[in-house]
């Protein structure tokens, strides 16, 4: 049961980010595209604006994915720490009322009880579909990346043959990689 819980907490900070990223990559991939579309037909010196927005989008994003992980790793490596989790415990244990819950945690010493045990397991044990659902957003991102990537260089590269504006926006694209 406590497994379900967890789960339900980590499909929610995973749609907590993935929207975040939306934004944040919708965003700075749509400024990215205007401004380098400007820089063809006003001022060529926007694409490195455009550059410049699109490595903050990406930025962005890196942190985005970085506290959701960090969020996901203490769920699962400590579920206990959940105030549901402890109300759960205290049902199982047929100590629920919220007091004598809070007092037994401040005066009595810390020893993993078999319940506890038992249920980290099943936590422990799902963490893998866990991970992979969060390798699933970390390629959604960079699929988002890529394809901003190119929307960006590609214009400058075949209408004005602009070559380093080419290999700026592929480096970008290799160090998001690395990042990512």
């Amino acid at each position: 049961m406590l497994s379900d819980y967890i789960a339900y907490r980590i499909q929610e900070l995973h749609e907590r980010a993935y929207n975040r990223l939306v934004l944040v990559l919708a965003s700075s991939s749509s400024v990215g595209v205007l401004l380098s579309g400007l820089a063809l037909f006003v001022n060529p010196s926007l694409k490195h604006l455009a550059v410049a927005v699109f490595v903050f989008g990406i930025m962005l994003a890196e942190r985005i994915h970085k506290k959701t992980l960090e969020k996901m790793r203490k769920l699962v490596k400590n579920p206990e720490a959940e105030m549901v989790a402890r109300g759960y415990f205290a049902v199982l244990k047929d100590l629920y009322t919220k007091d004598h819950l809070i007092r037994r945690m401040l005066t009595e010493p810390q020893i993993e009880d078999p319940v506890i045990k038992r249920e980290k397991k099943t936590v422990s044990a799902a963490a893998r579909f866990f991970e992979a659902r969060y390798a699933a957003l970390k390629t959604r991102t960079r699929i988002v990346i890529t394809a901003t990537s190119i929307s960006i260089m590609l214009p400058h590269l075949v209408v004005l043959r602009d070559v380093v504006a080419a290999v700026i926006m592929i480096g970008v694209l290799l160090i998001a990689r690395k990042i990512l």
